[in-house]
């Protein structure tokens, strides 16, 4: 149960980060893209592995692998997406002014 609440809120928050890009010429839009894509597919092998044997020895590897996924998808995905993001909301605000 916890694990689908963790999965469920990965996908809100991916909808709400992508609905914000796609607006704009963010050049690694679609790589960002299929990042989500990937990460969601892996969470439900994970879903899977679990619904079929409960809590197995693979459990913790596969977290760990999570973990490393999400860290690695933050400093090098997300960083230069909000320094983008920014930049676009600074431009916009000063056209307006």
């Amino acid at each position: 149960r916890i694990f689908q609440n963790c999965v469920r809120a990965t996908e809100t928050h991916f909808w709400h980060e992508e609905a914000e890009f796609m607006g704009t010429d963010f050049p690694r839009a679609e790589h960002h893209a299929r990042q989500h894509v990937h990460l969601k597919t892996i969470l439900a092998c994970v879903q899977r592995s679990l619904d079929r044997s409960g809590r197995d020895v693979a459990f913790a590897d596969q977290l760990a692998f999570l973990r490393d996924w999400l860290m690695d998808h933050i400093v090098n995905e997300d960083k230069p997406l909000g320094d983008y993001l920014i930049a676009v909301w600074a431009f916009e605000a000063s056209r307006t002014s």
